[in-house]
């Protein structure tokens, strides 16, 4: 009786290219549902003494989708992106802590090239006065 010999190397092979598959497909569904859920972190906030700018990074954004929310210390924005690119969120989702409070009333912003643009004066809580 002729057995035919089996290869135990090829059925070694066989299930580490079918292991290796089953990673790249969990890590790209991984990939792909962390960067729809993950808050962006891409902003920088500069300050002097009386006035905050603050840089947000929403590459893909368009203007109308872009929603802006600002509180005496903190500072939200939501907007879609409208590339599909596998390494961008679909959603944009920024919370902004600031130091100091801000004059609500004084932010204005503005959207150039993928970079939101936001400035506010800080609220003033005193003021230097002279005496007579």
């Amino acid at each position: 009786m002729d057995r035919e010999r089996r290869d135990p190397f090829r059925d070694v092979e066989r299930v580490i290219i079918a292991v290796s598959n089953a990673i790249e497909d969990l890590v790209e569904r991984s990939v792909k549902a962390v960067t729809s859920i993950v808050p962006w972190r891409r902003y920088y906030v500069y300050e002097d003494d009386d006035t905050y700018r603050i840089y947000v990074e929403i590459p893909g954004a368009e203007k109308d989708s872009i929603e802006l929310f600002v509180e005496t210390t903190k500072i939200f924005v939501k907007a879609r992106n409208a590339v599909d690119a596998p390494h961008l969120p679909k959603e944009y989702r920024v919370r902004i802590e600031l130091r100091d409070p801000i004059d609500v009333d004084s932010a204005r912003a503005r959207y150039v090239n993928g970079i939101l643009v936001i400035e506010a004066r800080k609220k003033v809580s005193g003021r230097k006065i002279s005496v007579e």
